[in-house]
């Protein structure tokens, strides 16, 4: 992965030491922001390429930024950073463009993990052709809990169709099987939101929401993956 220019942009020292700390060695350039304020001036200087961007500044919402950005510097890779358990604020940045979320605190593998998975598939970026063939290939590492590579095969299949509600739901039983049932649950409503007919999502979902879970996970299959690109 080339080593991209990175700015972090969250109103709390700390949080943009922590995470510059964390990437130094994965970027060309690290820029910190504290203010919404700041970030446009920045961008307005420098061409930055990923962007981890908190959502709550004293001057303004960082869905605002995400919004404008989508139109103005559509090709930066932004990375939200949200409270722990902010299960709407995650899906809402997720709708608006963002490439992946991480929820307070984060640790620093959680970051390079980040970076490396969403950036990396930036640059595989893939044809719709091959989109069904990363779908297959990512649940045959799932089966064979090989979980990374699936990842790094439905990151790129959203670098080419971010709204893929198969690759979504997948993500979603990755975080299941790591047991980090709250992020499961925002990559199945992000798939619901992509379809709203997709139906493994929807299972998916209304199981993992009943205590105790019960029924099996659904993996979807190749027919409703070319029912959700007919």
């Amino acid at each position: 992965m080339k080593r991209p220019v990175i700015l972090i942009a969250d109103d709390e020292h700390n949080i943009r030491e922590t995470v510059s700390q964390a990437l130094e060695n994965m970027a060309s350039n690290i820029l910190l922001a504290g203010s919404i304020a700041e970030i446009w001036s920045i961008l307005e200087k420098e061409a930055v390429e990923v962007l981890f961007l908190d959502l709550r500044f004293p001057d303004g919402d960082g869905q605002d930024v995400l919004r404008s950005l989508h139109v103005t510097h559509p090709q930066i890779v932004v990375i939200v950073m949200t409270a722990f358990g902010d299960i709407e604020s995650a899906v809402n940045a997720m709708r608006l463009g963002a490439a992946d979320f991480l929820r307070k605190p984060f640790s620093p593998q959680s970051l390079r993990q980040s970076l490396a998975s969403v950036f990396g598939a930036r640059e595989k970026a893939t044809t719709i052709d091959d989109v069904m063939a990363r779908l297959h290939a990512a649940r045959e590492s799932i089966h064979a809990k090989e979980l990374p590579a699936a990842e790094e095969q439905l990151r790129a299949v959203l670098a080419t169709d971010p709204l893929s509600a198969p690759a979504f739901n997948l993500l979603g039983i990755i975080r299941e099987i790591q047991r980090n049932n709250t992020d499961a649950q925002v990559f199945y409503r992000l798939a619901i939101t992509a379809d709203l007919q997709y139906g493994p999502a929807n299972a998916n979902l209304e199981r993992i929401g009943t205590w105790p879970h019960s029924g099996t996970i659904d993996f979807g299959s190749e027919e409703t993956d070319h029912v959700t690109h007919s």
